[in-house]
């Protein structure tokens, strides 16, 4: 179930390193939410460079799974080669609760100083940190 975490600010990103062994298409993110939730959020697929390359249908996405998956599609499908990338989560609400791995083999990340809905570029995911990256999944 990984761990309860709240986001400490709305302007933070959390990022997530994610590896895709081959190529595929991807239609959006889904997100492993805690026991409550509050507010919106938003997810970004970032390039090897840690730029964002494919965002949420909409700047805000209303929370609404508790204890589960909530599937958050980009505007459009990105085909994606084999390769490392990040996935970015941001919450508008300090309320919300989502699950972040307690331990792993990969690099997260959380980034301050954003703003709500346009992701911060630039992270350096070289460590893992634990009870920082979200647990997530693409589809």
């Amino acid at each position: 179930y990984g761990t309860d975490t709240t986001p400490g600010a709305t302007t933070e990103d959390y990022r997530c390193e994610i590896n895709i062994p081959t190529q595929t298409t991807i239609t959006g993110i889904a997100v492993l939410l805690g026991p409550t939730v509050a507010g919106n959020a938003t997810v970004s697929l970032c390039s090897r460079s840690d730029v964002p390359i494919a965002a949420a249908k909409s700047a805000s996405t209303a929370l609404s799974v508790t204890g589960g998956y909530q599937r958050i599609p980009f505007a459009s499908s990105y085909r994606a080669s084999p390769g490392k990338y990040f996935i970015a989560v941001q919450f508008n609400n300090t309320g919300a609760h989502f699950r972040t791995h307690p331990f792993g083999n990969f690099g997260t990340e959380k980034l301050t100083g954003g703003t709500y809905g346009t992701f911060v570029t630039g992270g350096h995911h070289g460590t893992f940190t634990a009870d920082v990256g979200p647990i997530v999944s693409l589809y």
